[in-house]
């Protein structure tokens, strides 16, 4: 490119040839690419499980229960001292598990 012209370049040695950063930006136009917004369902807490509730009703341990969680990115949300689970998901995934 710089020897058809296109860039401006300076040859400061073997190996050295130094180009204006500007006019290489100018050649590669930059594409916007939008990003996906998360879009969490906001559960009623009626229709949730406490965490506390949910070990007693599946009898599993806490760290499984997180790691379940987890791995199947079911949201959390937490309302003063508690932190509630959807029960239409938990159960949809610890079913198949029992």
């Amino acid at each position: 490119m710089v020897r058809r012209g296109m860039l401006v370049g300076v040859n400061l040695g073997i190996r050295l040839t130094r180009i204006d950063r500007t006019q290489l930006e100018q050649l590669f136009t930059s594409i916007v690419v939008p990003e996906k917004q998360k879009t969490s369902k906001v559960y009623e807490l009626d229709k949730c499980y406490t965490i506390g509730e949910c070990l007693r009703k599946y009898n599993i341990p806490e760290c499984r229960l997180e790691s379940i969680i987890r791995a199947f990115n079911i949201p959390k949300r937490k309302v003063g001292n508690y932190v509630y689970i959807p029960r239409v998901e938990i159960d949809k995934v610890l079913n198949k598990i029992d």
